[in-house]
């Protein structure tokens, strides 16, 4: 038996490119963060959510 995943009995699937573009740089645990963000103005709801989601990701991690 071997590892080797044999991916033509599952399809292909397409990958969707990101409709935005957002970088962290600094250090979660207390010298700040610098948040980056590129994006179209009709899609900052969905960029904001998406930060509020890293935030909280980084707040459950356990310490």
């Amino acid at each position: 038996m071997t590892n080797v995943i044999d991916w033509s009995k599952y399809g292909r699937a397409k990958r969707k490119d990101p409709k935005w573009e957002v970088t962290y740089e600094g250090n979660a645990r207390g010298d700040g963060i610098r948040i980056t963000a590129v994006f179209e103005t009709e899609d900052l709801d969905e960029v904001v959510a998406s930060i509020r989601r890293q935030i909280q990701y980084w707040k459950d991690e356990p310490k």
